[in-house]
């Protein structure tokens, strides 16, 4: 009976070995969809056209091509997707919005942008075809058209700009239905020999995002439509952005065309491991934001590379990842159009590192603010729930956004489950080996922590006993060699102070605004020296706001800027101001802060008891008085 039994269960174990290997063997490797393939690999046509004086408009640009050669590229799946011209042209730029008119005036001393072309390579999805089809002005000849220009536009594609052109346009093509999608690679005489002109109704493309944005420059004005940019080694820049100028002129929101999907639920399991190595599931469901959506394009960090993913019942997708250095932007193929509002359900395996360092004993640095996870939001305009599991090293104390559900230590895990009260505009997170405190205003129903780690990051570590001299520096740190002022750092004793400081703007702001979306405050130290940052009921505060004044004097930083006395006020005051009532763009992106500002102001007058303002708030002053006798 036992024989019998040891064989059934081994038959049965075998058996679902086989069919996981068979659920893994139909899976199709990444970046292989035939459609996408063609499109990365699309040729120019054998048939070339003699043109003459014509004219493509497009938005607010208009290009007239006076004579020379045409070639369209070949269909992909029925679809033209792109023209190379070699002769003579011209490219005019000139928008009825007098700011975009100023913006030209003080590039180029006059209201528009007039530059003249002798090669011009043009992808798009918006009917150009058809156009060009019907006109006079294009007349078929013999020979063709060599590839090397179109393949000097997919070099510059995959670096420095590192967007992955082809699985934009892989959507228009699986719907077989233009999408209005356009891009001009304008290799002008005038400005530059290295201009593209873009019209995305999704959003202008996201480009250069990718590396150490201290050095790489980007474009990134979404929801803006249509912009003009320049990516030369020696003239990079935004020259024009805009929404189309055929769009209704409605409220942004109610009018905005957002991304093909959105997120809005997310359950995420993360283990990060003792070197910072992120392994992670994310179950993503999103919805479709118009008809016939067949490609889902997802914001994942450059170095976070995906394993595999799969549907709601487990069936393998296909994917698309290009190689992280180049044009990594990552998309799912989804194996039928969704209608819009129609949502879907996808599993993704991911890994790498660097997108959370290891900075010394403790201390870790979430590089990957936003994209940890795969994300569909480019900005704070769209909301989603999420229900997240992150397993850290034991011994370390986790931080994150959306109330803690469990913490428990597993082995040599610390593993701990959040999930969020409403929608969220981001998730994120923290952890090192901090000490904590915290304490609950009873009043509004809001507990504040305040977490600093107990170790210095290694970079630091060597400052205890030895001061950089001024040189070393940069000419901003005390002039002698050592200096008996700095004392032992220590962040730790400090913590308080970002407790209380916490607490009375949180009670301040909820005096002045009303309740903030979240009942949990976390303020938390991260290992960057210099900056703060918000995110829902999670503040980054700059490492060096837990030392005290004097030491800050003896690593060279200048304190009459004030900065160090309203960056926690500042980061709480985006609670409500950035993610109580969020921004869509960076067009309005600057009152959040200007609010954030004004909020920090406030604080400022009452809490730090300027007499040469009106008297704060009982409350807000009764609450100082006894966070004080603590």
């Amino acid at each position: 009976m036992q024989r019998r039994l040891r064989l059934t269960l081994l038959a049965l174990i075998l058996s679902l070995a086989v069919s996981a290997f068979a659920i893994e063997s139909t899976a199709a490797p990444p970046n292989s969809d035939p459609a996408y393939v063609q499109l990365r690999h699309v040729q120019t046509a054998a048939e070339a056209y003699e043109v003459q004086n014509l004219k493509i408009v497009r938005d607010a640009g208009t290009f007239t091509l006076h004579g020379g050669t045409l070639c369209l590229l070949a269909p992909v799946q029925g679809m033209v997707t792109g023209a190379v011209f070699r002769g003579s042209g011209t490219f005019r730029l000139q928008s009825d919005d007098p700011r975009e008119q100023n913006q030209m005036r003080i590039l180029t001393k006059v209201r528009s942008i007039d530059e003249d072309f002798e090669q011009l390579v043009l992808r798009f999805a918006d009917g150009t075809p058809e156009e060009m089809a019907k006109s006079s002005a294009v007349k078929r000849s013999g020979g063709g058209c060599p590839s090397d220009l179109l393949e000097e536009a997919n070099k510059s594609l995959r670096f420095p700009l590192r967007y992955n052109l082809s699985g934009r346009l892989l959507q228009p093509v699986l719907a077989a239905k233009p999408d209005g999608f356009f891009m001009a690679f304008i290799y002008g005489k005038k400005y530059s020999d290295r201009m593209i002109y873009v019209i995305d109704p999704q959003g202008v493309p996201r480009l250069l995002t990718y590396g150490d944005r201290s050095t790489v420059p980007e474009v990134n004005v979404g929801p803006d439509q249509v912009t003009l940019f320049t990516y030369n080694d020696m003239k990079f820049g935004i020259w024009y952005a805009s929404r189309r100028l055929n769009a209704p002129s409605v409220a942004l929101r109610d009018n905005r065309i957002l991304a093909p999907v959105s997120a809005v639920n997310q359950k995420l399991d993360v283990t990060i491991e003792k070197s910072g190595f992120l392994n992670g599931v994310a179950i993503t469901t999103f919805a479709a934001n118009m008809d016939g959506v067949r490609v889902a394009p997802l914001d994942l960090f450059w170095k976070l590379r995906v394993e595999n993913v799969t549907d709601g019942s487990g069936q393998p997708l296909p994917w698309i990842q290009e190689d992280k250095h180049e044009d990594m932007q990552f998309f799912i193929v989804l194996p039928k159009a969704l209608a819009k509002s129609e949502k879907f359900t996808a599993r993704i395996a991911y890994s790498g590192k660097d997108a959370v360092l290891h900075e010394g004993t403790g201390n870790y640095y979430p590089v990957a603010r936003e994209n940890w996870y795969p994300n569909t939001s480019a900005h704070f305009g769209s909301y989603a729930t999420y229900e997240m599991t992150l397993r850290i090293p034991k011994g370390n104390v986790m931080a994150a956004t959306g109330t803690q559900v469990s913490n428990t230590n597993e082995g040599s895990q610390n593993v701990s489950v959040w999930k969020s009260d409403v929608p969220l505009a981001v998730a994120g997170f923290n952890f090192g080996d901090f000490k904590q405190e915290s304490a609950t205003l009873d009043k509004i129903g809001v507990t504040v922590s305040s977490f600093a780690n107990k170790e210095l990051p290694d970079t630091l570590k060597g400052m205890t006993t030895f001061m950089p001299s001024a040189r070393e520096l940069g000419g901003h740190g005390p002039s002698s060699e050592t200096s008996p002022e700095l004392g032992n750092l220590s962040t730790t004793p400090l913590l308080k102070k970002g407790l209380a400081e916490g607490q009375l703007a949180t009670l301040l702001y909820t005096d002045y605004f009303g309740p903030m979306s979240f009942k949990y405050l976390q303020v938390t130290q991260q290992t960057a020296l210099s900056y703060g940052q918000s995110w829902p009921g999670l503040v980054f505060m700059p490492l060096a706001y837990f030392l005290d004044t004097t030491q800050r004097h003896a690593l060279g930083w200048n304190e009459r800027n004030n900065f160090f006395r309203v960056v926690e006020p500042h980061e709480v005051a985006h609670q409500w101001w950035g993610h109580t009532v969020g921004f869509d763009s960076y067009r309005d992106q600057w009152m959040s802060e200007g609010f954030a500002e004004f909020s920090a102001s406030l604080f400022v007058q009452y809490i730090r008891n300027d007499r040469s303002v009106q008297r704060p708030p009982r409350r807000c002053r009764t609450g100082y008085l006894r966070l004080q006798s603590r």
